[in-house]
């Protein structure tokens, strides 16, 4: 079953913001799909995230929010751990629109145990996908 995100279409931008706590940093490439009848994917636009220090990275997400429904958004999270003592981490994926928080039907977050240690050159990957519908 498809995960949804209830969007406004006449509202303002929808916004995507990736959050990773507790030593862990992240790299997240998003992308915009159309899946057509025929069971082809369309690329209509992508992203990038990167969460740094402060751990959060954010990007509004350019195409319109009328034209987001039935659009399908994909992510796909590299993590590593650049404290070396960190145990546990939970990256999130959140969707906002005209500065509220959007709910999807489905959870979009992953908590870590034992992150992989970015000095060792080693990578987590946490990937999902959710359905724009309107409100």
């Amino acid at each position: 079953m498809d995960n949804f995100c209830v969007i406004d279409q006449d509202g303002g931008k929808v916004k995507v913001t990736c959050t990773a706590n507790n030593g862990v940093r992240a790299n997240v490439a998003v992308g915009v799909y159309k899946h057509h009848p025929t069971g082809e994917w369309e690329l209509v636009e992508q992203l990038n995230l990167v969460t740094g220090d402060d751990g959060e990275d954010a990007k509004e997400v350019v195409t319109s929010p009328s034209t987001l429904i039935g659009k399908f958004i994909t992510w796909n999270v590299n993590f590593c751990a650049f404290v070396p003592g960190a145990i546990q981490s939970t990256i999130t994926i959140k969707f906002s629109q005209d500065g509220v928080d959007l709910p999807t039907t489905e959870p979009t977050k992953k908590v870590v145990s034992d992150p992989p240690k970015c000095q060792n050159g080693q990578m987590g990957n946490y990937s999902d996908k959710l359905k724009f519908v309107a409100s």
